[in-house]
C-alpha cells in the first residue's frame, strides 16, 4: 500500500478500536496520530509528502472548461491542437439527458452544426453516444477513436459519462488518443470527468432523473476518466458560489489537487502544467490555508506546476519561469515560421507574432506596467510580455540596466549580459539573463524600445534558448511604436 493509503487504513481501524471501547475519534485526529506513528511530524507534514508525489505527465493536451459559453478562445486552440479544421473530431454529448440532446439538435445534426460553428470540417466529425457499456466496445467506437486527434465533452450530468463508458474501450480508446498527443476537451461535466477523482457523481432517480450535483462525494461514483491523475475537478464556481465546495473533498482526500473552475474560463493542460484561459478565474484546494481560506485563485495567462503544486510566480519584468520540460535545443527555421500582426490601438504598438501562438491579459500582480503576452506551449514554454511606462530620457542605459538587474537578481536571475540592436531607426539595448529551473535553463531576453519620454519592454523567456532567441530577435524587429502616442499610463485596474 502507498503511504496514504497505509495512513487511511490504519486510521480508519483506529476510530473503530476506540468506538469499541466506547470512544469518540474524529477522522482528522485519528489520521494525526497515525501519521505521527509512521515517523511524520504531523498530518500537515503528511500532505506536504504528499503534494511533491509527480502526477504522471500529460503527453498530449487536456481542455476543461468550467461551463457556461465556451470562449472563442477555446474553440480556436481545441481546433488547433487537434490539427486544424480537417483533423478528425469526435463528439461525445452523452452526459445530456434525451430530452437535451433533442433540444441541442446533436440526434439530429449528428455534431454537423457544431463543427460549423467551431470552424472544422463538418465532414471531419462524428458523433458518438450511448447509453451502456456493450454499445461503448462496439468497433465503431473503437475505431472512430483511433481515427480522431480532438474529442470534445459537452457538459450535462457525469453519472451519465461513468455508466456509459468508465472501464470500456471509450475510456481507454481516449486516453490513447491522449497518449500520442491528441486533445480532449469538455465543459462542466465534461471538465470533471476528466479528473481522477469524480465529485458530484450522485445517479439519477425516478424521482429526481438528473440526481443531485449538491452531492459532493457519491458512492460508486468516486472515479473519472483519470485523464489527470490525482485531481478532482468543479465548475460553475463563479455562478454558484462553490469556492468552498472542494475543501471536504481534499479534507477526505489529501493526496487530490482541487481545480475549480469559473465559467467562461478554461485550464490547457500539457505535460507537467497548466495555463488559465478566458474570462474568470480558477480555484485551487490544496489542503492548506491561504488567508484564512482553504482555497485561492489563479487569473488568466497564469500557469500552474503542477509537479510542485504551486503557481508559477514571475518575475518583474521577466517573463515566466517555465512549466513544460525543456525539448532537445533544436533550432527553429525561423524563415519559416508563419508570422501574424498584432496591433494595439490602446497602447500605440504593433509587431509580428508566430500565428499560432495566443494572446494573454496583463497580470498587474507582475508589475503595474504589464499590458499584454504572448504564449506558446509548442515543442516547450515560449513567453512575451510587453510592458509600457513612461522613460526618463536623462537615465543612460547603464542605469537603466543597473535597477532592471537588481529586480531581477531578487528573483534568483543571473548571468547578465548587455548588448545592443537596432528596432527600425532606433538603438535598442538588450538584456539577456537566465535562472535553473528543474533540469533545465529559463532564458530571457528583453529589448529596451523608447521614444522621448514613452518607453517600451519586449520580455522574451524560454526553455529552448537555441531554438528560439532567432526568432525572439525577428519579433523584436517588426516592433513599431504606432503615430503620437498618448502620454504613457500604468493600466487599469
Amino acid at each position: 500500500m502507498s503511504p496514504i493509503e497505509t495512513l487511511k487504513a490504519e486510521a480508519v481501524a483506529l476510530q473503530a478500536k476506540e468506538k469499541s471501547l466506547g470512544h469518540v475519534l474524529k477522522h482528522c485526529d485519528a489520521l494525526e496520530q497515525v501519521a505521527k506513528k509512521h515517523g511524520y511530524e504531523s498530518w500537515r507534514a503528511c500532505r506536504a509528502v504528499l503534494a511533491a508525489q509527480t502526477p504522471e505527465p500529460v503527453k498530449g493536451w487536456l481542455i476543461m472548461v468550467g461551463g457556461g459559453g465556451v470562449p472563442d478562445e477555446v474553440k480556436k486552440r481545441f481546433v488547433s491542437l487537434a490539427g486544424g479544421p480537417n483533423a478528425n473530431f469526435v463528439l461525445i454529448p452523452t452526459a445530456m439527458s434525451d430530452d437535451q440532446l433533442t433540444a441541442s439538435g446533436f440526434l439530429q445534426g449528428q455534431g454537423k452544426g457544431l463543427a460549423k460553428l467551431w470552424g472544422i470540417n463538418p465532414d471531419h466529425i462524428t458523433m458518438l453516444h450511448a447509453r451502456d457499456k456493450a454499445h461503448a466496445n462496439s468497433a465503431h467506437f473503437i475505431e472512430t477513436l483511433r481515427k480522431a486527434s480532438g474529442v470534445w465533452i459537452p457538459g450535462g450530468r457525469h453519472w451519465r459519462l461513468v455508466d456509459a463508458y468508465l472501464d470500456t474501450a471509450v475510456e481507454r480508446e481516449i486516453k490513447e488518443l491522449v497518449a500520442r498527443g491528441g486533445v480532449v476537451a469538455g465543459s462542466s461535466a465534461g471538465a470533471t470527468i476528466q479528473g481522477s477523482f469524480l465529485i458530484r457523481g450522485d445517479p439519477g432517480t425516478e424521482k429526481n432523473p438528473d440526481g443531485d450535483n449538491t452531492i459532493m462525494i457519491a458512492k460508486g461514483y468516486e472515479r473519472g476518466f483519470g485523464l489527470l491523475s490525482n485531481s478532482a475537478i468543479d465548475q460553475h464556481v463563479n455562478t454558484r458560489r462553490r469556492e468552498n465546495d472542494l475543501a471536504g473533498v481534499i479534507e477526505k482526500h489529501p493526496e487530490l489537487l482541487g481545480i475549480g473552475i469559473d465559467e467562461g474560463t478554461a485550464i490547457v493542460v500539457h505535460g507537467d502544467s497548466f495555463e488559465v484561459i478566458g474570462s474568470g478565474r480558477v480555484t485551487i484546494t490544496d489542503g492548506n490555508r491561504n488567508n484564512g481560506a482553504p482555497y485561492y485563485f489563479l487569473s488568466p495567462g497564469q500557469t500552474f506546476d503542477l509537479k510542485r503544486r504551486e503557481a508559477a510566480e514571475c518575475a518583474v519584468l521577466a517573463a515566466t519561469e517555465p512549466t513544460v520540460a525543456s525539448p532537445p535545443a533544436e533550432k527553429i527555421e525561423v524563415n519559416f515560421t508563419e508570422m501574424k500582426r498584432y496591433e494595439s490601438s490602446e497602447w500605440n504598438f504593433a509587431l509580428e507574432i508566430p500565428k499560432r501562438w495566443n494572446s494573454f491579459p496583463p497580470v498587474p500582480a507582475n508589475s503595474q506596467f504589464e499590458v499584454i503576452r504572448f504564449r506558446s506551449l509548442e515543442d516547450g514554454n515560449h513567453l512575451l510580455i510587453v510592458f509600457r511606462m513612461p522613460h526618463n530620457p536623462k537615465k543612460s542605459h547603464k542605469e537603466i540596466f543597473g535597477n532592471v538587474k537588481e529586480s531581477l537578481a531578487s528573483k534568483g536571475f543571473g548571468n547578465f549580459v548587455t548588448n545592443k540592436t537596432s528596432i527600425g531607426s532606433r538603438e535598442a539595448p538588450m538584456l539577456d539573463f537566465d535562472k535553473p529551473q528543474g533540469a533545465g535553463i529559463w532564458s530571457c531576453r528583453h529589448y529596451f524600445i523608447t521614444e522621448g519620454t514613452l518607453g517600451y519592454i519586449l520580455g522574451f523567456g524560454t526553455n529552448n534558448r537555441a531554438g528560439m532567441f532567432e526568432l525572439y530577435d525577428r519579433m523584436a524587429k517588426s516592433f513599431e511604436i504606432l503615430a503620437e502616442p498618448p502620454p504613457p499610463r500604468a493600466p487599469g485596474p
